[in-house]
């Protein structure tokens, strides 16, 4: 694998895992416009999760040290995030060897509906108002967990199925993004560790240990930024709509590239 690579997929990786705007998608397209064989991208998206979950773990050690008196809190985590993880990671072989799935049809589909999901955020029913993600009950988190399992589809990102479920059961931006970046530490904690049980994982290491680290390093410093940056803009505003013009956008661009390809 060459350096730039492994720069420019650690960067995307960090990049989008806390935005609504699927990491596995860009993924996928970032494999096909370097040229990049599956099985090193798919390592090195469960790797690079290490270094992602690193960054949400580093930005949110105040937040954690309160949550872990809190088995409730806790539960609602696990509900809502370990499930599709588990499942993604059992079912990645036979997702990655679908032809329905890996196309990029169905990855312009999905950026297309979250894209529209987006724009129209603020105009979301709610079910009822709930003042903090602590007071969430089991079957709040139980419907953000089943919302998730839409995320075996490439192009649905689970940080952004998250958001948008947690918006929907009652609660605010800024308490919706706090639960989306604690409900993803389950799914990274399950990729990481599927990631290095990986038979080769010892052997692309050893081969490739430069270019690991560069990626590591790069979706380490790209995931903290973009935590910060979050924080501050939905702090000033209560706006999704550049996110969701932006999958617009990549839908248009993925579907003029498939036609071309025609």
């Amino acid at each position: 694998m060459w350096f730039h690579r492994a720069f420019w997929l650690g960067l995307v990786r960090g990049i989008t895992e806390f935005l609504p705007i699927s990491s596995t998608g860009h993924a996928r397209l970032f494999q096909e416009i370097l040229s990049e064989e599956a099985y090193r991208v798919s390592f090195l998206y469960g790797f690079t999760s290490l270094a992602i979950l690193l960054a949400n773990l580093i930005f949110f050690r105040r937040e954690l040290k309160g949550i872990f008196k809190k088995k409730k809190t806790i539960l609602n985590v696990l509900i809502s995030g370990l499930p599709v993880a588990l499942l993604i990671v059992f079912l990645q072989k036979s997702i990655a060897s679908s032809e329905l799935l890996s196309g990029f049809w169905i990855i312009a589909a999905a950026f297309a509906v979250t894209g529209v999901i987006l724009i129209k955020f603020n105009k979301l029913p709610s079910m009822k108002k709930v003042k903090s993600y602590e007071d969430l009950k089991i079957t709040d988190a139980l419907c953000i967990g089943i919302v998730n399992l839409f995320a075996l589809v490439p192009g649905f990102s689970r940080f952004g199925l998250s958001f948008i479920s947690t918006k929907i059961v009652g609660l605010d931006t800024k308490n919706s993004l706090k639960y989306s970046y604690l409900a993803s530490i389950p799914s990274l904690v399950v990729i990481s560790i599927a990631s290095f049980t990986n038979p080769n994982a010892l052997n692309f290491l050893s081969t490739d240990f430069g270019q690991c680290s560069l990626a590591f390093g790069m979706a380490f410093i790209a995931a903290l930024y973009v935590l910060a940056l979050t924080k501050m803009y939905f702090a000033k505003k209560n706006d999704t709509k550049v996110l969701g013009w932006y999958l617009i956008f990549a839908t248009l661009t993925i579907c003029v590239f498939e036609l071309l390809k025609q």
